[in-house]
């Protein structure tokens, strides 16, 4: 079998809506990076914020510094399972770099401020 890295991330991805969730999860963990462009595509796409929000778990353990903007954007979104994940995802980058951001979005998103201070806490205090 010959797939191509895009016919195998679909196969994958279409399996995050039912029973075999988890295999496809950890399938897509295993895809890397290479997967990273195809998952955020996805991710702008996608209508279950359910799946929306595992997208954003996978990019923060395969291509956080790639996906920075993309966390940014999601940390906005009325979703709390989204949110989460995007906080998490701003989590793994440099701290500097995720403390500026972090700081950013409490000024940006005053309705969320103990979510963003418990991400900003969680950083320590290493400015």
């Amino acid at each position: 079998m010959n797939d191509s890295l895009e016919e195998r991330f679909t196969y994958y991805y279409d399996r995050l809506r039912g029973p075999e969730q988890d295999d496809a999860y950890h399938s897509l963990l295993e895809m890397n990076s290479g997967i990273a462009s195809y998952l955020q595509q996805k991710f702008e796409a996608e209508a279950d914020p359910d799946v929306a929000a595992l997208v954003l778990k996978i990019l923060s353990q395969t291509a956080p510094a790639e996906s920075r903007a993309l966390f940014f954007r999601a940390v906005h979104s009325s979703e709390r399972a989204i949110r989460r994940e995007a906080l998490n995802g701003l989590l793994e980058l440099d701290h500097k770099l995720a403390r500026k951001l972090l700081e950013q979005a409490r000024r940006e998103l005053p309705q969320f401020r103990e979510e963003i201070d418990d991400a900003l806490e969680s950083l320590g205090d290493d400015r």
